[in-house]
């Protein structure tokens, strides 16, 4: 900037804006969640909106997909694996079935045989959530970050857990319209214990301390 170049060549002696410019700059909206964010906000007293952190951070699903899942997209019959049907989401490749971690399995078996019609909320408008949700979390953390963050944390994690690409993109679902071999992969039978597995090693110390909650479906 101009002012910033004149104030460094000493021309004038302070930019007259740098902190009016510094005011207006807008946080990156989709940043991760630090240990320190997940605590305030897992410290909050609301247990179904605790719960809707927790579906987000081991699911990475976005907030579509997240709002709309139904009982019957919920299975917890196949082997080691307790597999859940994404039916809506951005992408196609987002319709897919991926495994229950099991830090949330409790949750979504006490909603499936619960007589809720929604997951959370009561609502599976999206627009209604995020008023909800993501000026709670401006109250909490003091700083502008939103739902999608936590598909992030999901993402660094899982990239962790795993160096299958394959079962990343179609975990995460990624849409990789040119990439032949995830799209191989994506037609052929997916190894649901393996993934299981995977799954399962994502995780967030600072969170699992606080997993004895009552429940919330009755």
């Amino acid at each position: 900037m101009f002012l910033n170049y004149l104030e460094k060549t000493q021309k004038i002696p302070k930019n007259p804006i740098r902190g009016i410019i510094e005011l207006i700059e807008e946080p990156n909206p989709y940043k991760n969640y630090t240990e320190e964010d997940l605590k305030k906000l897992f410290q909050i007293s609301d247990y179904e909106t605790k719960q809707f952190f927790k579906i987000a951070l081991y699911t990475g699903l976005r907030l579509s997909a997240m709002i709309s899942i139904k009982k019957e997209d919920i299975e917890f019959e196949y082997g080691e694996a307790y597999k859940l049907t994404i039916t809506k989401d951005k992408t196609t490749n987002g319709q897919r079935t991926i495994t229950v971690h099991k830090e949330i399995k409790d949750f979504l078996t006490d909603f499936k045989n619960s007589k809720r019609e929604y997951l959370f909320f009561n609502t599976d408008n999206k627009d209604k959530v995020q008023k909800y949700i993501n000026p709670l979390i401006f109250n909490t953390l003091g700083e502008r970050k939103t739902i999608h963050g936590f598909r992030k944390n999901f993402t660094i994690e899982l990239y962790k857990a795993t160096e299958n690409n394959n079962l990343r993109k179609y975990i995460i679902g990624h849409s990789q319209k040119s990439d032949l071999t995830f799209t191989i992969y994506n037609l052929e039978n997916v190894d649901f214990d393996m993934m299981q597995r995977v799954i399962n090693k994502v995780s967030y110390p600072i969170i699992e301390e606080d997993n004895k909650q009552p429940a919330l479906f009755l």
